[in-house]
């Protein structure tokens, strides 16, 4: 966890010219049932990006949480999932 930490804040998530992320809304699960859990119950995100195609079919199939699949190497084969390969294609993959 703490290297996801150093990482999101090396990216700039935490910048007031990045995403303005603050590090009291980041989450992290045990399991990745907790983590359903949260992104749907305690967060009711609108969208959410994961790197687990597992975790975007689950939310496609049962929530009303929007699932973004985060896939860089372009490895996964999706039907139904908004992919971006970039962080730079947030924005128009929530656009689309």
């Amino acid at each position: 966890r703490k290297a996801a930490m150093q990482w999101l804040e090396k990216k700039g998530f935490f910048d007031q010219g990045g995403l303005n992320m603050k590090e009291k809304d980041i989450n992290f699960a045990n399991t990745k049932q907790e983590k359903l859990d949260i992104i749907t119950t305690k967060l009711a995100c609108d969208y959410f990006i994961d790197d687990l195609p597992e975790i975007a079919n689950k939310l496609l199939a049962s929530s009303k949480t929007i699932p973004i699949l985060f896939d860089p190497c372009g490895d996964h084969v999706t039907t139904g999932i908004k992919v971006m390969k970039e962080w730079n294609e947030l924005r128009a993959v929530v656009e689309e």
